[in-house]
C-alpha cells in the first residue's frame, strides 16, 4: 500500500484506467439510453482517455506534475462527445490538482477528485400566466395559471475551479410537478420525469453565488439567478 504517488505510478494508474474502460466500453454503451439512445458514451470515453494514455507512452514522467501536465494537455485536444468531454473534465480536475508537485497523498488525489466533481440536489420553482385567445377575432377566451416545481439531483464537472468563479458541465435528472388552472375548464395536475443537460455554466461566489447557464431541457436554453450552496468550504 503506497501513501503517495509519483510520475511513475500516475502513469501506471492511468494506463490501467484506460485499459479498464476499453473492456468495459459495450457494457457502457449499452447503459446510454436517456436522453438520446445513441449508444457512443462508453465508445467517447474510451478513445477520450485514449489520447492522453498515447502521450503518456512516450515519455517517462520524473514528478506527478510532469504526468499530470501530459494527460490534461492530452485530454484537451482529444476529448470525443459530451461523454469525452465530462470524463476529460474529471480528470483535468484530478491534474490541477497535482500541478507542481513532485509526489501527491492519497489524501490530495481525493481532494482532487472533490475539486473536479460536486453533486447536490436543486430545487425551483416557476410560474406562468397567460390568455388563451379565441379564434377567429382573437378575443380572451380564457386565462391559464401554470405552477410547476422541479426537484433535480445533479453532478457539476468543473471546467475551473477557482475560489470563487467555477465553469463547469452539468447533468441533472429529477421530477418536476405541474399545477394548472383555467378559469373556463378548472384545474389540473401532473407529475413526469425530467432533465436538463448544462454544456456550459459559470457560477461567481461562494456560499451565496450568481450563476448563468446555457443548455437544454426543462429549465430551458438560457437560465440565470442566484443561490446558496450548504457545503463546507475548506479550499
Amino acid at each position: 500500500m503506497h501513501d503517495t504517488i509519483n510520475g511513475a505510478m500516475f502513469k501506471e494508474m492511468l494506463l490501467f484506467g484506460t485499459v479498464s474502460i476499453a473492456q468495459a466500453q459495450q457494457a457502457i454503451n449499452d447503459l446510454n439510453v436517456f436522453p438520446v439512445p445513441d449508444g457512443d458514451t462508453g465508445t467517447n470515453m474510451s478513445l477520450t482517455i485514449q489520447t492522453a494514455a498515447q502521450e503518456l507512452k512516450k515519455i517517462e514522467p520524473a514528478t506527478v506534475d510532469q504526468a499530470a501536465s501530459v494527460t490534461a494537455s492530452a485530454l484537451l485536444r482529444g476529448a470525443r462527445g459530451n461523454s469525452g468531454v465530462i470524463t476529460s473534465q474529471i480528470l483535468r480536475g484530478l491534474c490541477e490538482g497535482c500541478a507542481e508537485a513532485e509526489e501527491v497523498s492519497t489524501a490530495a488525489i481525493d481532494a482532487a477528485f472533490s475539486r473536479a466533481v460536486e453533486v447536490g440536489v436543486s430545487l425551483s420553482y416557476a410560474a406562468y400566466w397567460r390568455d388563451l385567445m379565441r379564434a377567429p377575432d382573437r378575443s380572451v377566451a380564457s386565462s391559464l395559471r401554470e405552477h410547476y416545481v422541479t426537484l433535480m439531483p445533479f453532478a457539476r464537472f468543473m471546467w475551473l475551479n477557482r475560489r470563487s468563479v467555477q465553469l463547469y458541465t452539468a447533468v441533472q435528472l429529477g421530477c418536476q410537478w405541474g399545477y394548472e388552472k383555467s378559469y373556463t375548464d378548472g384545474y389540473g395536475s401532473f407529475t413526469y420525469l425530467t432533465g436538463q443537460f448544462t454544456p456550459f455554466g459559470i457560477r461567481v461566489g461562494r456560499r451565496l453565488f450568481g450563476y448563468v447557464e446555457w443548455g437544454v431541457g426543462a429549465r430551458g436554453l438560457f437560465v440565470g439567478g442566484v443561490g446558496y450552496s450548504f457545503g463546507n468550504f475548506k479550499r
